[in-house]
């Protein structure tokens, strides 16, 4: 039997800074045991450079992160892009 892979998702308030260092840091660290989602209660519309910077610079993977932002009835899908 295959071992089991847990989903987790790290939610915070703008999913700007914390849960998206938390999702990356998981994917990276995880041992292929995790697939890690991040989320925000009320999501900004960016996510904040310093966390992308820090990311970058431990060598945590920018690439798969992303979110979906919605705001009413609107609902807008992001990637998270590197930063040049």
């Amino acid at each position: 039997m295959p071992d089991r892979v847990f989903n987790v998702l790290f939610l915070c308030t703008g999913n700007s800074a914390r849960s998206i260092l938390a999702e990356s840091i998981l994917r990276k660290n995880g041992g292929g045991r995790f697939e890690a989602y991040s989320a925000g209660s009320h999501p900004k519309r960016r996510v904040t450079p310093l966390a992308l910077k820090t990311l970058e610079a431990y060598g945590y993977p920018l690439e798969e992160l992303g979110g979906i932002y919605r705001a009413g009835r609107s609902e807008t899908r992001f990637r998270v892009h590197r930063l040049r």
